[in-house]
């Protein structure tokens, strides 16, 4: 296996990784670092396009928990 080999299986686990990340991070950030590693190691333009449109949708997702979030504990004030 050659040096080119050999990165492009890294580069490919990475992306594996980034995969299981973002779909069962039990955490916003463990799945935004997994939508940015797929993203990071995406091999074509539209596979590029689709992983930003993913973590996009992650980063509205956390948003909007936040902010519900917030509410909620807004209300729990003594």
């Amino acid at each position: 296996m050659g040096s080119g080999e050999s990165a492009e299986s890294v580069r490919t686990a990475c992306a594996r990784l980034g995969v299981a990340m973002r779909e069962r991070g039990s955490t916003w950030m463990a799945r935004l670092i997994g939508a940015r590693l797929v993203e990071s190691n995406a091999e074509t333009p539209d596979s590029r396009l689709s992983a930003s449109k993913s973590l996009a949708t992650i980063r509205a997702q956390n948003a909007a928990c936040a902010a519900a979030t917030g509410t909620i504990l807004d209300g729990l004030g003594g």
